[in-house]
């Protein structure tokens, strides 16, 4: 994918609006998979309909990307934790700087998460929903316990894991099996998907047991 193209059409299309371009995900942690998607956040000074149907235009060309956007207004109210998902970051356009998270901030910002994620997979264990619709929140919700586990661990020791092995070290080390098990689950999680479809259930309970134990 050639980044610069994105970026040159991005600033083309909204001029002045953008504030600042940055490549993050697994891409640029170097563990992508080969059908991984480039993920991006635009910062930009508003958001309106005429923006983000413009910001649709420019990325017709672009079907592997995805786009987190943000403006000012969202900014005053971003969640302090959050900043660190650009810890491992690339900026191609603009600039950006964001404040260190307190303790106080990720444990707010993981209570959070902990909460939502209850709540869905206990009403996921408890009606009836189709299959692909829960391997798809299983997927989900996996991915956001790799985030906040990262997120607990520069808590502890103020670094942040950079890669899923580096996370699944720290919590062998911690002998926390749930969430290395977690862990591996989603690093493993192409060769598992037959097994999740097989019995999502399974899923849906360890997930569900993990993130009501979680302590931040």
């Amino acid at each position: 994918m050639n980044i610069e193209s994105l970026r040159n059409r991005l600033v083309s299309t909204l001029g002045d609006n953008v504030m600042c371009l940055v490549h993050t995900g697994s891409r640029v942690r170097g563990e992508s998979r080969a059908n991984s998607d480039y993920d991006f956040t635009l910062f930009v000074s508003k958001v309106d309909e005429a923006v983000l149907d413009s910001i649709n235009d420019a990325l017709t060309d672009y079907p592997n990307i995805s786009v987190y956007i943000l403006d000012k207004q969202d900014l005053m109210n971003f969640p302090s934790a959050m900043y660190l998902q650009f810890v491992y970051s690339k900026i191609v356009y603009g600039t950006f700087s964001f404040p260190k998270p307190t303790n106080e901030d990720i444990v707010s910002y993981v209570n959070m998460m902990k909460r939502e994620e209850i709540d869905v997979f206990r009403h996921y264990l408890t009606r009836p929903h189709r299959t692909d619709k829960l391997t798809s929140r299983i997927a989900l919700s996996l991915k956001h316990a790799y985030i906040v586990l990262t997120y607990i661990a520069y808590k502890d020791m103020h670094e942040l894991p950079k890669t899923i092995a580096e996370t699944i070290g720290f919590y062998k080390n911690r002998n926390a099996k749930e969430a290395v098990i977690v862990l591996q689950t989603l690093a493993n999680l192409s060769s598992q998907a037959d097994k999740i479809v097989e019995n999502p259930r399974k899923y849906l309970h360890l997930l569900e047991q993990f993130w009501r134990t979680l302590e931040p």
